[in-house]
């Protein structure tokens, strides 16, 4: 099984590209930082490429900065340059999830988190409350 799941930041916007030919493929390639494990002050730059509705995804909402999470395939490939041949690894991405930067001017900018009230609170008390085909529970239900 050849599965990647990675998330971080994108290092800076994605390049997008589109094919020739009777039928346009987007295609657009990006570097997602990943922190280090042992030094989340380090990072590794990590080498990506989308195709299709997943790059017009990239193309449409994401920007350097904004946090990904994707699921793809690592890939291996190789080409020749100068006469020496140059080894390339990338995700080739299949799923993205993203969470856009608080860039300033923007609408995520503009919205500020509202906290609870001090005295809210969310347990549903009465039977009125509860969905069909849903029980209430006390607290000596709960198994842990």
């Amino acid at each position: 099984m050849n599965c990647a799941m990675i998330s971080g930041r994108l290092k800076w916007d994605p390049t997008i590209a589109y094919t020739t030919g009777e039928k346009q493929l987007c295609v657009a390639r990006f570097k997602v930082e990943v922190p280090k494990k042992k030094d989340p002050s380090k990072y590794d730059n990590i080498s990506c490429v989308a195709f299709g509705e997943v790059a017009e995804k990239f193309e449409k909402y994401l920007r350097k900065g904004d946090f990904v999470a994707l699921t793809g395939q690592n890939t291996c490939g190789s080409y020749v340059k100068d006469g020496k041949r140059i080894y390339t690894q990338e995700i080739l991405v299949e799923e993205i999830d993203h969470a856009p930067s608080m860039r300033s001017g923007g609408e995520a900018a503009k919205k500020e988190a509202t906290p609870a009230p001090e005295n809210a609170d969310v347990r549903i008390e009465t039977e009125d409350c509860v969905p069909d085909g849903f029980s209430l529970l006390g607290d000596g239900d709960i198994p842990f």
